[in-house]
């Protein structure tokens, strides 16, 4: 009854009032979101953050490794603190783990700010971007 009242319909014909509830309820509820949509807008959300921090780690990766292995590899992924590289070769490989492996870590965590990285593993293969 406060609602009629305060929109001057307490003494209005049924018809009438019928008439405001229809449009009233229609104006004051919205249909819910549909799944589909809200699983969409949630995946893309968290795509966009996995990107940037893809990104961030790329960056570190490129400030940390010596230029001229930088442009031999490519950061893939950072999964459990496990970043997976790629190089261009067996030479660039060895060079990177086993001559570099110990220190790239805690450069990679003091580039990153904190210890997300445990290790390193190496992949063969096409190292362009």
């Amino acid at each position: 009854m406060t609602i009629l009242k305060q929109e001057g319909l307490i003494y209005a014909p049924a018809r009438l009032k019928r008439a405001f509830w229809n449009t009233y309820n229609r104006r004051r509820f919205r249909p819910g979101a549909r799944l589909g949509l809200l699983a969409a807008k949630i995946v893309s959300e968290d795509g966009l953050r996995a990107a940037r921090r893809l990104a961030l780690v790329r960056s570190a990766w490129q400030a940390v490794v010596p230029g001229e292995f930088a442009a031999l590899s490519d950061v893939e992924s950072l999964r459990g603190g496990r970043l997976v590289v790629r190089v261009d070769g067996k030479a660039t490989q060895f060079v990177l783990s086993r001559r570099l492996g110990g220190t790239l870590v805690a450069a990679m965590n003091e580039r990153l700010g904190n210890p997300r990285i445990d290790r390193i593993d190496y992949r063969v293969g096409s190292a362009t971007r």
